[in-house]
């Protein structure tokens, strides 16, 4: 990709009120990955989300559940949203594990919704309700309160 379309990719996504993108950063500011809300609909007050850490170094030691806690917070406490939901692929047990640890639930399955690597994947639908998060979030706060790992 050029610079050019670097840059229009990127007005791009400032310009769409639909979506919101943030990085993930560690306290040193290196950019560990993204996190986003896409297909934000503000009548029904639901928004599709995302994330991804690039360096495998830093998966899997808390980088990604504490941007998990922010983008809830800031979703449903900030945009005021109802529901958030998120697809994973079936394989990616440790992604879906973390999801279900913060009351996400399982809404259905995708059969062999994505080829990826030679095969096709089927791909899960897990979702979170404001309510579900709000009867978890007093505990999260508490985790992640000494935690602060990323910006």
């Amino acid at each position: 990709m050029s610079r050019e379309e670097q840059e229009r990719w990127y007005k791009k996504i400032l310009d769409d009120s639909k979506s919101k993108y943030f990085s993930i950063e560690d306290k040193n500011k290196s950019l560990l990955g993204l996190i986003y809300l896409t297909k934000i609909d503000y009548i029904n007050r639901n928004s599709e989300w995302g994330f991804f850490i690039g360096d495998e170094s830093k998966r899997n030691i808390g980088y990604g559940a504490e941007a998990e806690f922010l983008i809830l917070t800031y979703a449903f406490d900030i945009l005021n949203l109802n529901k958030l939901y998120c697809y994973e692929f079936t394989f990616n047990q440790k992604v879906i594990a973390m999801h279900k640890r913060f009351n996400f639930k399982e809404e259905g399955i995708l059969r062999k919704h994505v080829y990826h690597n030679g095969k096709y994947e089927d791909v899960l639908i897990t979702s979170i309700l404001k309510e579900e998060f709000e009867s978890e979030k007093e505990k999260w706060e508490i985790i992640f309160r000494g935690f602060n790992k990323i910006e």
